[in-house]
């Protein structure tokens, strides 16, 4: 279980993808988000906001 867990660990898998980053310097709880990070980040927002105003 733990190496499965090792293959879906989102750190890794954000910074392969270059959604994210995380920064010694910043912290680790603190993700710089990375362009392509940042458009997913919208269109989700947007998708929720469209869902808030429509009830």
């Amino acid at each position: 279980m733990l190496e499965e867990a090792k293959k879906r660990d989102h750190r890794i898998i954000g910074a392969k993808l270059k959604l994210f980053s995380v920064s010694e310097l910043i912290g680790p709880g603190l993700p710089l988000m990375q362009p392509a990070g940042m458009i997913i980040r919208e269109e989700l927002e947007n998708y929720l906001w469209d869902m808030h105003k429509s009830k």
